[in-house]
């Protein structure tokens, strides 16, 4: 077990490598608890669109890609499962989040070595009451996995209906902040 003492974010971010296909290239959010939405969104959005030119892990991940040979390239990438300083380093702490969206769909199942993952699907139009109403309203599918070795069940359901509370009040919640800092002004 490794105890994380940041609150460091990996984001799963696929590329199209030729003859790597089941790779996925993580590049990771430091102190993600520290940083203003704002900064998180022009992080998110910049990481999007990397380029190895941009991207510094991009860049170390694609050349061990490209111009190792795959049983060392294979090697070399899991070498951060068994030493915690270089788990922390290339892979980030303990929480990954990933989309499937940019493929068309809302959910797909896979097993990650992170402890705690976030997936979520297409953003699109779906039925939900509001005010007793059945409206469209732009939602998404969320999943959470988690190790069962770290939390169980109950904690595990608990901390998602958080995460997806704060989410779907996140509007609100941040139209609060941003009165309440007009307000300071």
């Amino acid at each position: 077990m490794q105890r994380f003492h940041r609150v460091d974010i990996a984001v799963a971010a696929e590329r199209d490598i030729p003859g790597a296909e089941g790779c996925a290239f993580i590049d990771i959010i430091r102190d993600a608890d520290q940083k203003p939405l704002k900064e998180l969104t022009t992080w998110l959005r910049a990481l999007a669109t990397c380029t190895a030119e941009t991207n510094a892990q991009w860049r170390a991940f694609s050349t061990l890609i490209r111009r190792a040979p795959h049983f060392i390239a294979k090697w070399l990438l899991r070498l951060p499962l068994w030493a915690p300083s270089l788990w922390v380093k290339y892979r980030g702490g303990a929480v990954l989040i990933s989309s499937p969206a940019k493929y068309g769909v809302d959910g797909v199942a896979t097993t990650w070595p992170w402890p705690v993952g976030f997936s979520f699907g297409l953003v699109s139009q779906r039925p939900i009451v509001k005010d007793g109403q059945i409206v469209a309203a732009p939602t998404c599918t969320l999943t959470l996995n988690f190790d069962r070795r770290l939390m169980a069940g109950a904690q595990g359901a608990k901390f998602f209906d958080r995460v997806a509370d704060l989410l779907t009040n996140a509007t609100k919640d941040l139209a609060t902040v941003g009165s309440q800092v007009q307000l300071a002004a």
